[in-house]
């Protein structure tokens, strides 16, 4: 439970998804940014919000405005993350508290660490993730009933020069290694007791003869294409949060700079604005597409 100042300035962020194409994916999507961000206004500004707790709350909310303008205006499925970032009280830092349902994505920027994800809960990096599945939706998915599968709320601190910014999966997917084909997932081994007995993979070989012709060995396949390094979930996770760093702090066609050591301790990543994040991320995807 943290408090937050109420009379301070509050920032409110919210994306949708439309599931699929067509016009009622995109009305969808359209309400619920208007269902949550209208909900949310009315609450900030009448006072209510002084900790988290009651944030959350208000978040929870505000996705059920959301889904029920929705349903009122016809629309069909959609992801939704709305992200609140307040002041906390008696500390310099703010708190960013953020709810979404969907592959919409939370991250912050930080000229020291790079990039984080926010929303980590909604997905387990340790699994590889079916890009085709949202995990979740608002909208009648169920008859009325929206899919939470993995509605989560999320909390962390941010800093003065902090950029908080929400994804789409059109955006965030191709920083993923494995969609740039910088990298090839790791094949996983099942266990298979009846073979343990068997010499590794790597050194098994098979031995084919046909008639009137020597006997020819095969290598097995290896559990990873040779060309390119084999990433697991994780490491596929963190290389995409890389690449987004990347490309946020210098661009998809970095200057060359001379480096000069300073012995005064500096962020290792430059400032940069939210419209020029929001610049190099549009220009990286649209360019990886064409």
């Amino acid at each position: 439970l943290q408090k937050v100042a109420r009379f301070c300035v509050v920032q409110v962020l919210a994306l949708a998804d439309g599931v699929n194409w067509g016009e009622g994916a995109r009305l969808a999507a359209r309400c619920a940014v208007r269902g949550a961000i209208d909900h949310m206004n009315e609450h900030i500004e009448s006072g209510n919000l002084t900790n988290t707790t009651e944030v959350f709350h208000e978040l929870l909310a505000s996705f059920h405005s959301a889904h029920s303008l929705i349903l009122q205006e016809g629309g069909m499925l959609t992801t939704l993350c709305v992200a609140v970032v307040a002041p906390a009280v008696h500390c310099d830092s703010w708190v960013l508290c953020v709810c979404n349902v969907g592959d919409s994505l939370c991250f912050v920027y930080n000229r020291n660490y790079g990039v984080r994800e926010v929303t980590m809960g909604s997905h387990d990096i340790d699994q590889m993730r079916d890009m085709r599945d949202a995990g979740g939706a608002l909208g009648p998915v169920d008859g009325r009933n929206p899919q939470l599968h993995n509605l989560t709320c999320s909390m962390t601190f941010v800093e003065e020069g902090d950029v908080v910014f929400i994804t789409s999966d059109g955006v965030s997917d191709n920083f993923d290694p494995v969609v740039g084909k910088f990298c090839v997932i790791k094949r996983v081994e099942t266990d298979n007791k009846e073979n343990s007995q068997l010499p590794p993979r790597d050194n098994r070989k098979l031995s084919v003869a046909t008639k009137d012709s020597p006997t020819r060995e095969f290598a097995r396949p290896r559990p990873c294409a040779a060309s390119l390094p084999c990433v697991d979930a994780a490491s596929r996770h963190e290389l995409m949060l890389v690449r987004m760093r990347d490309i946020i702090a210098n661009g998809i066609d970095p200057p060359k700079e001379v480096i000069r050591l300073s012995p005064r301790r500096e962020p290792l990543f430059p400032r940069v604005t939210a419209s020029l994040l929001s610049h190099r991320l549009i220009q990286f995807a649209t360019h990886l597409s064409q």
